[in-house]
């Protein structure tokens, strides 16, 4: 079933990269006739459509890995990030014998991809419509009965791994009882080897992690977690975020500043793959200005301070003074 639908997302994103093609190829030969706006807008229709077909050229592992069964819901409110984080079985969605029907499945991926009726083929994981993939748990499942990781590479499906959120209820996905295959999601990912750079976590976003993710940007979000806690591959995550839910205010791109370049050389093959790449500037502190380089090392003592149980205290006021955001740019 999900190689099927798989491949019907790639049909279509090889008709969406000729479409692009074309556009690109139709603006390019109006460069020579017209008044300066039609030269501007021709300029910004190619710009447009050089960037949607190098996303869709992107051919990434795992584009599509996720999927959830949703049982018929109510009306639900939105929460602060646009995620509709309370949605709940519509009344008559369980049958009184504990038995339900599956209402409604949707696949998750990095991009959106919508088919020649602009339905849905894969919603991208930053949409409102992707959070309960991420929000449902055992404890709080909402409408989702299944969660389902795919993996897959290129344009074959490897396997999946499925969990369950409503044990308890007996489910029907067109006439025939669903079924559970795999260890889980969380297991599968933790089961992954380790490699020489990061992986984005798209796949395996547990629910607190999410919150993070989709905090509003209204005001300044403080992580504080040990070692090995996610807390790099959360920001990565959130600036991809940002960008989709408001390019327009994040036109002029976002900084991420690293403590060294090794941390720079580690992760900078996940914004790409999640499907942001040009918008977003990952420096080392050391190289924040263009054409310096910091090649000055602290002495014995002065590194002795900065790794001591005080500069922990002073690092905290520093960062817990700072979470109002500026009203105004500030020279440093």
């Amino acid at each position: 079933m999900e190689q099927a639908h798989l491949d019907r997302v790639y049909r279509r994103l090889e008709e969406k990269i000729h479409e692009a093609e074309f556009l690109m190829h139709d603006a390019a030969q109006r460069g020579h006739v017209g008044t300066p706006g039609a030269l501007a807008e021709r300029d910004a229709q190619v710009f447009r459509a050089g960037i949607h077909l190098n996303r869709l050229n992107n051919e990434f592992e795992d584009f599509l890995f996720g999927r959830i069964d949703l049982l018929l819901g109510k009306d639900g409110k939105k929460g602060p990030d646009g995620a509709y984080t309370a949605v709940e079985p519509a009344e008559g969605a369980l049958e009184p014998d504990g038995t339900a029907d599956i209402a409604e499945t949707l696949h998750i991926g990095r991009i959106g991809v919508l088919d020649e009726d602009y339905a849905p083929l894969v919603i991208d994981w930053r949409a409102p419509a992707a959070a309960p993939f991420y929000r449902s748990t055992p404890v709080e499942p909402g409408r989702v009965v299944r969660r389902r990781v795919i993996r897959s590479k290129g344009r074959r499906v490897l396997g999946v791994e499925d969990d369950l959120m409503r044990p308890e209820i007996t489910a029907r996905l067109d006439g025939e009882e669903l079924a559970v295959v795999g260890d889980g999601a969380l297991m599968a990912a933790l089961g992954q080897a380790r490699t020489h750079s990061m992986r984005d976590i798209v796949a395996s976003i547990q629910a607190e992690q999410d919150q993070v993710i989709r905090a509003p940007a209204a005001s300044v979000t403080y992580v504080e977690g040990g070692p090995g806690t996610g807390k790099t591959a959360v920001a990565l995550h959130r600036a991809a975020y940002l960008l989709y839910q408001d390019r327009r205010r994040y036109a002029g791109g976002i900084l991420i500043v690293s403590p060294t370049p090794l941390l720079v050389a580690y992760t900078e093959g996940v914004l790409p793959s999640l499907g942001e790449e040009g918008q977003v500037a990952i420096r080392a502190i050391g190289s924040l200005v263009d054409g310096a380089e910091a090649t000055l090392y602290d002495s014995p003592a002065t590194a002795r301070a900065k790794g001591s149980s005080r500069m922990l205290r002073v690092l905290r006021k520093a960062a817990r003074g700072a979470l109002e955001p500026a009203d105004s740019p500030t020279l440093l």
